[in-house]
């Protein structure tokens, strides 16, 4: 799995045949190569995880916001089908992404709570991030499904299949105090260093 070939969902999805319901839901994972960008003596003060919405689709009724949470996961660039499993329910910011104010097209972007960034790799490692929607972090109530013999689904897609438009993960952090100074952790473009995602898949369950 590989931010070129991934969009990544949050959604809910229903079964083909009538009166059978609720079928699905996905589990973004993100993975970000932080552990050599930032020094392990470092402390980091912000951090910031922006996606660009690319799909909304309102089929069944459900209004999904969703939650950024943490992964226990040891994948890096590569998934198997058991890393599907890894997504836990503590948070990582402590608001969502709220779907009344998502547009197709524009940015949206946790800011991580100290969970979160105590969660970011320093020294070595990768990053685990996911997200889930607040029906599936909440397990209740039970979404809203339609009784027709057709597949519908409410989901909030991110990151494009062409990986042109990726997860970028902003980090503020500063040196230790013998070292001084402060950088902005942002890797992708050039004189900033934005972490991109090193492993994206799509979770279903």
């Amino acid at each position: 799995i590989n931010d070129t070939a991934t969009v990544l969902t949050c959604h809910i999805n229903d079964r083909e045949t009538a009166g059978e319901g609720f079928k699905n839901m996905g589990r973004p994972m993100m993975g970000f190569n932080t552990g050599p960008t930032i020094p392990s003596g470092d402390t980091i003060s912000a951090a910031i995880l922006t996606v660009r919405i690319t799909t909304l689709t309102n089929d069944l009724g459900n209004t999904l916001d969703i939650a950024l949470t943490g992964n226990t996961g040891s994948w890096t660039t590569s998934l198997v089908s058991g890393d599907f499993t890894t997504p836990n329910t503590t948070r990582q910011a402590d608001t969502d992404l709220i779907w009344a104010n998502m547009v197709v097209n524009e940015d949206e972007a946790w800011t991580l709570n100290a969970t979160g960034r105590g969660n970011i790799a320093k020294g070595t490692g990768i990053t685990r991030f996911s997200a889930r929607t607040d029906l599936d972090l909440a397990d209740s109530p039970v979404p809203t499904v339609t009784n027709n013999s057709v597949e519908n689904g409410d989901d909030v897609r991110w990151n494009s299949s062409d990986g042109a438009v990726d997860p970028v993960l902003s980090v503020t952090h500063a040196a230790g105090a013998a070292a001084g100074g402060e950088a902005e952790g942002r890797r992708k473009a050039g004189a900033a260093r934005e972490c991109e995602p090193e492993a994206e898949a799509q979770a279903e369950w």
